[in-house]
Formats: structure tokens, sequence, C-alpha cells
């Protein structure tokens, strides 16, 4: 049984992988819209959508028989099969198992994926500013299903703008700020129900991720209605990955999936552009690396 764990193992961390990576660009996105400070008491209050859009690469992996000690690719010696944004399938894998001095043969189709190319998500996010051209940003959303895809986004941020430092900067400078930000976000994937043999039984794909950002980010503006920013961020994250559904394989399985995804290190790019109306904003942001992320918000200013 422990070589059979080991080998759905494999495909196991291959179908999750790309999904816990994801999880970095959905929560990291839209934490600022400007390296400016909001001034002093000032309170922000924006709606926000992301869409996440997912490479090609990211929706199907390669195996081949030399990866796994007891499954086998039915009829081929390599195959690409999906990951969890992956669609429908027509690979099977034959396999034995020795329990208990008995021989048991099993077969299955490799798991299938959401289908999905594209996941959205909003949130809502407040954002006072502080004494030292300092502001603290909270984002919130209760688990919401959207298409069969269920989050939860929790975090927090502090931003400093650094142009205080610098003699002669004015507002119509490039500004510059540090942000670093603590983000839980929590998705799950489910679909239909896939029987490995009577081993195991999936219908859903839970990812846990607690991730830290850091952020250097420069803005300017162009008149009164119009501003640019980029922003370029370190990421450190922490993923939990779990396997719903039932079988006497699933608990092995969960079990050895809390060694992947541990102290995951990214670097990602920011670009985005605010429209200002008033005390009204339309904000875009576009973030990208191993996935691409968009975000379009409104946003309202409380305060003189």
């Amino acid at each position: 049984m422990g070589f059979v764990i080991g080998d759905l193992l494999k495909i196991t961390r291959d179908f999750v992988a790309p999904a816990g990576k994801a999880t970095v660009y959905q929560s990291d996105a839209g934490w600022f819209t400007s390296a400016h400070s909001l001034g002093l008491w000032k309170i922000n209050v924006s709606l926000q959508g992301n869409a996440l859009l997912v490479p090609d690469g990211k929706t199907s992996t390669k195996v081949s028989n030399a990866d796994f000690a007891v499954i086998r690719i039915r009829g081929s010696e390599n195959a690409n099969i999906p990951t969890a944004f992956g669609g429908d399938t027509d690979v099977f894998f034959d396999g034995e198992v020795n329990a208990f001095g008995n021989s048991t043969q099993f077969e299955f189709q490799a798991l299938e994926g959401l289908g999905k190319q594209v996941v959205i998500h909003p949130f809502l996010q407040v954002a006072v500013g502080l004494p030292l051209q300092t502001e603290f940003s909270i984002r919130y959303v209760p688990m919401v299903n959207i298409d069969d895809v269920e989050t939860l986004t929790f975090g927090v941020g502090i931003k400093h703008n650094i142009n205080q430092y610098f003699s002669g900067s004015t507002p119509e400078s490039f500004q510059f700020a540090v942000l670093v930000a603590y983000s839980k976000f929590n998705v799950d994937y489910w679909f239909e129900p896939l029987d490995i043999s009577g081993l195991a039984e999936f219908d859903a794909l839970k990812v846990k991720s607690d991730l830290w950002s850091l952020q250097l980010i420069s803005s300017k503006t162009f008149s009164d209605s119009w501003e640019v920013f980029a922003a370029l961020g370190l990421n450190l994250a922490d993923f939990n990955f779990t396997l719903g559904g039932k079988g006497p394989a699933l608990k092995g399985l969960n079990q050895a999936l809390e060694t992947v995804g541990d102290n995951e290190v990214s670097i990602k790019g920011h670009l985005g552009a605010n429209y200002h109306i008033n005390q009204f904003s339309i904000n875009t942001m576009a973030t990208f690396g191993e996935f691409y992320n968009f975000s379009l918000g409104c946003a309202y200013k409380f305060g003189s």
C-alpha cells in the first residue's frame, strides 16, 4: 500500500501544485493603487474583483512510467494529464496492490480538473491613513461560491510613503512606497467525484494559504484625473492541501500532502492605473509572473 500511496502522491502533487501557486496571485493583487499616502485619518473603501488567468502550461502536466513504482500508464510510456485547472482526459492508469497476502488489480482514470482558465473572486478592502504617511489596510470576504469555486479572503497590510525622506519631493514627483501585507486565502475547488478503484474517491481540492508580501511601489500623477503605478513584489507562501472525499488511501495521501508547498518564494510585477472623479476612483491592476491576474475596482475616499 505504501508504494501505491507514493505513486498517487506524485499524481495528486502535480494536480494540486498550480492551484497553490495561483493563490499567491489571487491574494496579492489590489493591496494598493498608489504610492501616495492616503492622508491622516482619511478612509478609503473599495470593492474589487479579481480575474485569475491560467496559462495553458498550467492546465496539464507530463508523467511517465518512470515516475511510478507500481502504477503504469495504460497503453503508453508517457502522458499529459490535467492539473486542477485542466479539463477532461482519457488517460487511464493500471496497478496492482498486495494487502494481507491478497493481490488486487485496480485501474483508474487520471484526475480531471475544473476546466477553467479564468477564476473570479471579489473582495472588500478598507484603508485608513495613519501618522508618518503610513496607511493601514484590511480586506475580508466570507466564503463565496462562484461556479464550483469557493474562496475566503482575509488580510492586513501596512504601506509607508518614502518620498517624505527626499528633499525637494513634491506631490507631482514620482512617488515611492513600501508595503508589507499578510493574507490568508482559502480556496475550495469542487468537481465530480473521481473514483480510484475503491482506494480513494475525490470530490474536492482544498487549498489553505498563508502569504507574506513585500512590495516596492512607484506611482505618478499626470493630471487631476489620471495616475499610473507599478510595483515589484517578493512573496513567501505556505500552502496546505487537502483532498476531499473518502476511501482507505485518502488519509495517507492527505498526510503526505502536508509536506508539499512549504516556504515557497516568488517574485511578481504589478502595473496599473487610476481614474479619479472627485472622491471616487476607478482602479485597474495587472499582476504577472507564472500566472496573470487582473483586478478592477471602484473606491470612495472619506475625509476632507
